[in-house]
Protein backbone atom coordinates (compact mmCIF):
# COMPACT_ATOMS: atom_id res chain seq x y z
CA UNK A 1 0.00 0.00 0.00
CA UNK A 2 1.28 3.44 -0.56
CA UNK A 3 1.73 6.01 2.00
CA UNK A 4 -0.81 8.51 0.31
CA UNK A 5 -3.29 5.60 0.18
CA UNK A 6 -2.08 4.76 3.83
CA UNK A 7 -2.74 8.46 5.43
CA UNK A 8 -6.12 8.53 3.63
CA UNK A 9 -7.00 5.32 5.04
CA UNK A 10 -6.09 6.77 8.44
CA UNK A 11 -8.18 9.98 8.15
CA UNK A 12 -11.11 7.61 7.26
CA UNK A 13 -10.55 5.58 10.22
CA UNK A 14 -9.83 8.65 12.75
CA UNK A 15 -13.80 9.95 12.01
CA UNK A 16 -15.26 6.78 14.17
CA UNK A 17 -15.78 8.20 17.70
CA UNK A 18 -15.27 5.17 19.98
CA UNK A 19 -11.81 3.32 19.50
CA UNK A 20 -13.67 0.09 18.78
CA UNK A 21 -15.17 1.70 15.95
CA UNK A 22 -12.35 3.10 14.59
CA UNK A 23 -10.88 -0.39 14.30
CA UNK A 24 -14.04 -1.77 13.13
CA UNK A 25 -13.77 0.50 10.17
CA UNK A 26 -10.13 0.35 9.63
CA UNK A 27 -10.55 -3.65 9.35
CA UNK A 28 -13.43 -3.47 6.53
CA UNK A 29 -11.54 -1.30 4.84
CA UNK A 30 -8.49 -3.58 5.15
CA UNK A 31 -10.39 -6.65 3.79
CA UNK A 32 -12.32 -4.10 1.16
CA UNK A 33 -8.84 -3.41 -0.33
CA UNK A 34 -7.48 -6.79 0.20
CA UNK A 35 -10.33 -8.25 -2.15
CA UNK A 36 -10.07 -5.60 -4.38
CA UNK A 37 -6.04 -5.74 -5.14
CA UNK A 38 -6.03 -8.78 -7.35
CA UNK A 39 -3.94 -9.00 -10.55
CA UNK A 40 -4.85 -11.39 -13.03
CA UNK A 41 -1.58 -12.72 -15.14
CA UNK A 42 -1.49 -14.89 -18.53
CA UNK A 43 1.05 -17.86 -18.56
CA UNK A 44 1.25 -20.38 -21.12
CA UNK A 45 -0.54 -22.64 -19.23
CA UNK A 46 -3.47 -20.13 -18.74
CA UNK A 47 -4.26 -17.23 -16.80
CA UNK A 48 -3.84 -17.15 -12.76
CA UNK A 49 -4.61 -14.71 -10.02
CA UNK A 50 -3.04 -13.46 -7.38
CA UNK A 51 -3.38 -10.92 -4.96
CA UNK A 52 -0.98 -8.04 -4.82
CA UNK A 53 -2.24 -6.36 -1.32
CA UNK A 54 -0.09 -9.07 0.52
CA UNK A 55 2.50 -10.59 -1.72
CA UNK A 56 4.62 -9.33 -5.07
CA UNK A 57 3.28 -13.03 -6.01
CA UNK A 58 1.24 -11.74 -9.13
CA UNK A 59 4.64 -9.54 -10.14
CA UNK A 60 6.78 -12.92 -9.48
CA UNK A 61 4.65 -14.85 -11.97
CA UNK A 62 4.27 -12.20 -14.73
CA UNK A 63 8.27 -12.38 -14.47
CA UNK A 64 9.10 -15.51 -14.00
CA UNK A 65 10.22 -16.13 -17.43
CA UNK A 66 13.22 -13.90 -17.07
CA UNK A 67 13.65 -15.40 -12.88
CA UNK A 68 13.25 -18.96 -13.07
CA UNK A 69 12.31 -19.79 -16.95
CA UNK A 70 14.40 -22.93 -16.08
CA UNK A 71 11.82 -23.84 -13.71
CA UNK A 72 8.68 -23.19 -15.64
CA UNK A 73 10.33 -25.03 -18.70
CA UNK A 74 10.27 -28.42 -16.82
CA UNK A 75 7.14 -27.81 -16.19
CA UNK A 76 6.08 -27.46 -19.65
CA UNK A 77 8.30 -30.43 -20.76
CA UNK A 78 8.94 -32.86 -18.11
CA UNK A 79 4.70 -32.78 -16.18
CA UNK A 80 2.25 -34.79 -17.61
CA UNK A 81 -1.04 -35.47 -17.65
CA UNK A 82 -1.99 -37.83 -14.63
CA UNK A 83 1.71 -37.12 -12.68
CA UNK A 84 1.77 -35.93 -9.08
CA UNK A 85 4.11 -33.24 -8.18
CA UNK A 86 5.38 -32.29 -4.86
CA UNK A 87 6.42 -29.02 -4.58
CA UNK A 88 8.56 -28.94 -1.31
CA UNK A 89 8.80 -25.15 -0.04
CA UNK A 90 5.70 -23.99 -2.30
CA UNK A 91 5.69 -20.33 -0.50
CA UNK A 92 2.55 -18.46 -1.77
CA UNK A 93 1.58 -21.14 -4.43
CA UNK A 94 3.08 -19.43 -7.82
CA UNK A 95 4.44 -22.63 -8.84
CA UNK A 96 1.84 -25.05 -7.34
CA UNK A 97 -0.59 -22.89 -9.83
CA UNK A 98 1.41 -22.75 -12.48
CA UNK A 99 1.47 -26.77 -12.16
CA UNK A 100 -2.24 -27.22 -11.32
CA UNK A 101 -3.39 -24.91 -14.39
CA UNK A 102 -3.24 -28.64 -16.32
CA UNK A 103 -6.61 -30.28 -14.61
CA UNK A 104 -4.99 -33.47 -14.76
CA UNK A 105 -2.00 -33.29 -12.93
CA UNK A 106 -1.94 -33.01 -9.45
CA UNK A 107 0.05 -31.16 -6.75
CA UNK A 108 1.10 -31.93 -3.55
CA UNK A 109 2.38 -28.61 -1.35
CA UNK A 110 4.49 -28.14 1.23
CA UNK A 111 4.86 -24.42 3.44
CA UNK A 112 5.51 -24.43 7.03
CA UNK A 113 5.78 -21.15 7.57
CA UNK A 114 2.07 -19.77 8.38
CA UNK A 115 1.51 -16.60 7.06
CA UNK A 116 3.12 -17.49 3.33
CA UNK A 117 0.75 -20.53 3.81
CA UNK A 118 -2.37 -18.47 4.32
CA UNK A 119 -1.57 -16.71 1.38
CA UNK A 120 -1.30 -20.09 -0.27
CA UNK A 121 -4.34 -21.07 0.56
CA UNK A 122 -6.24 -18.21 -0.50
CA UNK A 123 -4.76 -17.97 -3.74
CA UNK A 124 -5.77 -21.71 -4.33
CA UNK A 125 -9.22 -20.41 -3.60
CA UNK A 126 -9.19 -17.36 -5.88
CA UNK A 127 -8.02 -19.74 -8.66
CA UNK A 128 -10.86 -22.59 -8.12
CA UNK A 129 -7.85 -25.37 -7.17
CA UNK A 130 -8.61 -26.58 -4.17
CA UNK A 131 -8.80 -29.74 -5.03
CA UNK A 132 -5.98 -29.70 -7.42
CA UNK A 133 -3.46 -28.75 -4.83
CA UNK A 134 -3.04 -30.47 -1.65
CA UNK A 135 -1.55 -27.77 0.66
CA UNK A 136 -0.05 -28.52 3.72
CA UNK A 137 1.26 -26.42 6.31
CA UNK A 138 4.46 -28.30 7.57
CA UNK A 139 8.04 -29.18 6.59
CA UNK A 140 9.84 -31.95 5.69
CA UNK A 141 13.22 -33.10 7.10
CA UNK A 142 14.60 -36.34 7.07
CA UNK A 143 12.98 -37.92 10.38
CA UNK A 144 9.27 -36.88 12.51
CA UNK A 145 9.85 -34.16 14.77
CA UNK A 146 8.07 -31.09 16.79
CA UNK A 147 10.78 -27.95 16.44
CA UNK A 148 10.87 -24.12 15.60
CA UNK A 149 10.66 -22.58 12.67
CA UNK A 150 12.38 -19.58 12.14
CA UNK A 151 10.60 -17.08 9.34
CA UNK A 152 12.86 -13.73 8.18
CA UNK A 153 9.76 -11.81 8.12
CA UNK A 154 6.02 -11.55 9.17
CA UNK A 155 4.89 -11.19 5.89
CA UNK A 156 3.99 -13.78 2.98
CA UNK A 157 6.60 -14.83 1.57
CA UNK A 158 11.10 -13.96 2.24
CA UNK A 159 13.69 -16.11 2.04
CA UNK A 160 16.10 -17.77 4.45
CA UNK A 161 13.42 -19.26 6.90
CA UNK A 162 14.45 -22.60 8.08
CA UNK A 163 13.86 -25.21 10.66
CA UNK A 164 15.53 -24.83 14.09
CA UNK A 165 19.10 -23.36 14.71
CA UNK A 166 19.71 -24.55 11.03
CA UNK A 167 22.14 -22.19 8.60
CA UNK A 168 20.91 -21.21 5.37
CA UNK A 169 22.80 -22.04 2.22
CA UNK A 170 24.92 -19.43 2.46
CA UNK A 171 25.71 -19.66 6.13
CA UNK A 172 23.82 -17.44 7.82
CA UNK A 173 21.89 -17.65 10.92
CA UNK A 174 18.34 -17.55 10.80
CA UNK A 175 15.99 -14.92 12.07
CA UNK A 176 14.80 -14.37 15.29
CA UNK A 177 11.07 -14.71 14.50
CA UNK A 178 10.20 -18.15 15.94
CA UNK A 179 6.80 -20.11 14.75
CA UNK A 180 6.34 -23.60 15.71
CA UNK A 181 6.30 -26.06 13.23
CA UNK A 182 5.76 -29.85 12.75
CA UNK A 183 8.09 -32.15 10.43
CA UNK A 184 8.23 -35.62 9.10
CA UNK A 185 10.32 -37.71 6.62
CA UNK A 186 8.82 -37.62 2.97
CA UNK A 187 8.82 -41.81 3.02
CA UNK A 188 7.04 -41.59 6.32
CA UNK A 189 4.34 -39.08 4.81
CA UNK A 190 3.77 -41.53 2.36
CA UNK A 191 3.20 -44.66 4.31
CA UNK A 192 1.36 -42.85 7.16
CA UNK A 193 -0.81 -40.81 5.13
CA UNK A 194 -1.18 -42.69 2.16
CA UNK A 195 -0.34 -39.75 -0.07
CA UNK A 196 0.02 -39.96 -3.80
CA UNK A 197 3.73 -41.01 -4.54
CA UNK A 198 4.94 -38.41 -6.51
CA UNK A 199 6.34 -38.80 -9.73
CA UNK A 200 8.34 -35.06 -9.83
CA UNK A 201 10.16 -33.78 -7.02
CA UNK A 202 10.49 -29.54 -6.56
CA UNK A 203 12.67 -28.68 -3.68
CA UNK A 204 13.30 -24.98 -2.81
CA UNK A 205 13.99 -24.63 1.07
CA UNK A 206 17.06 -22.31 1.37
CA UNK A 207 19.38 -24.80 2.63
CA UNK A 208 18.00 -27.91 3.57
CA UNK A 209 17.41 -29.64 0.51
CA UNK A 210 20.16 -32.83 0.93
CA UNK A 211 18.45 -33.68 4.62
CA UNK A 212 15.19 -33.99 2.96
CA UNK A 213 16.67 -35.92 0.40
CA UNK A 214 18.12 -38.53 2.99
CA UNK A 215 14.34 -38.67 4.51
CA UNK A 216 12.96 -39.59 0.43
CA UNK A 217 15.54 -42.81 -0.17
CA UNK A 218 12.29 -45.17 -0.79
CA UNK A 219 10.51 -42.53 -2.04
CA UNK A 220 13.32 -41.54 -4.87
CA UNK A 221 13.52 -44.67 -6.83
CA UNK A 222 10.19 -44.16 -8.10
CA UNK A 223 10.57 -40.30 -8.88
CA UNK A 224 10.85 -39.06 -13.06
CA UNK A 225 12.36 -35.98 -12.23
CA UNK A 226 13.68 -33.67 -9.47
CA UNK A 227 14.30 -30.33 -9.77
CA UNK A 228 16.38 -28.62 -6.96
CA UNK A 229 17.54 -25.45 -6.04
CA UNK A 230 21.69 -25.36 -5.26
CA UNK A 231 23.46 -21.90 -4.20
CA UNK A 232 25.51 -21.07 -1.53
CA UNK A 233 27.05 -23.46 0.67
CA UNK A 234 25.30 -26.28 -1.14
CA UNK A 235 27.50 -25.84 -4.32
CA UNK A 236 30.30 -26.89 -2.39
CA UNK A 237 28.70 -30.02 -0.88
CA UNK A 238 26.46 -30.62 -3.67
CA UNK A 239 27.68 -34.48 -4.35
CA UNK A 240 27.62 -35.64 -0.49
CA UNK A 241 24.36 -33.64 0.05
CA UNK A 242 22.10 -33.42 -3.02
CA UNK A 243 23.75 -35.56 -5.72
CA UNK A 244 24.88 -38.68 -3.82
CA UNK A 245 21.31 -39.48 -3.08
CA UNK A 246 19.85 -38.64 -6.23
CA UNK A 247 22.80 -40.60 -8.15
CA UNK A 248 22.16 -44.07 -5.36
CA UNK A 249 18.32 -43.84 -6.87
CA UNK A 250 19.40 -43.85 -10.36
CA UNK A 251 19.46 -40.47 -11.52
CA UNK A 252 21.70 -37.80 -13.82
CA UNK A 253 22.05 -34.32 -14.18
CA UNK A 254 20.60 -32.85 -17.18
CA UNK A 255 23.13 -30.43 -17.83
CA UNK A 256 21.73 -28.51 -19.99
CA UNK A 257 19.59 -26.80 -17.26
CA UNK A 258 22.87 -25.86 -15.41
CA UNK A 259 23.68 -22.43 -15.88
CA UNK A 260 20.43 -21.60 -17.53
CA UNK A 261 17.80 -18.78 -16.05
CA UNK A 262 18.42 -18.23 -12.57
CA UNK A 263 21.89 -20.50 -12.05
CA UNK A 264 20.11 -21.68 -9.24
CA UNK A 265 18.25 -24.62 -10.29
CA UNK A 266 19.13 -28.38 -11.26
CA UNK A 267 17.60 -30.62 -13.15
CA UNK A 268 18.03 -34.33 -12.53
CA UNK A 269 16.19 -37.02 -14.61
CA UNK A 270 16.06 -41.15 -14.09
CA UNK A 271 18.25 -42.75 -16.98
Amino acid sequence: MSASYARILSSMTAVAAAPIEKEKTLARAVEYLDDAGRMRVETRRGPLTFTTRRSVGAYKMAKAWDDEPETLRWVDEHVKPGDVVWDIGAAIGVMAMYIALDPKVRVVAFEPKAASYALLVDHLSMNGMGERVAAYCMALSNERMLTSFRVDTRQPGGASNGLADTPDQFGRGRSALVQSAMAMSTDEFQTFFGAPAPDHLKLDVDGIEGVILRGAEKTLPKVKTVIVEVEGDNLAHVGDRIEAPLFAAGFTEDLSVRGAGSNRNRLYVRT
